[in-house]
């Protein structure tokens, strides 16, 4: 981890106010927002991003194997709709 470094910013007193109240750690939101914006080292964004793929690897797994499954939550709807527009020759969604 990098040396800190103190900034000011100049900020809206209301919101300001607001996320203190909701106890809203500033720093870690804007550390949070800069590495939104891409300001991180490539290196540690990809090693960041390699835990969190670890550590929900089995959500991932069951999200993936349901999808295979049941398909994507819209597949129906979109079939549904267009039986009820007419369309006679209307295939189910594609099941993997």
């Amino acid at each position: 981890m990098s040396r800190k470094v103190k900034v000011s910013l100049n900020a809206d007193n209301d919101m300001l106010s607001r996320a203190r109240k909701m106890k809203i750690d500033l720093d870690e939101l804007f550390e949070h927002a800069l590495r939104r914006c891409g300001c991180e080292d490539p290196a540690v964004s990809e090693a960041r991003a390699k835990a969190w793929r670890e550590e929900n690897r089995e959500a991932i797994q069951a999200a993936n194997r349901h999808i295979e499954k049941h398909g994507l939550w819209y597949e129906g709807m979109v079939r549904e709709k267009l039986i009820a527009e007419g369309y006679r020759k209307v295939r189910k969604p594609h099941v993997r």
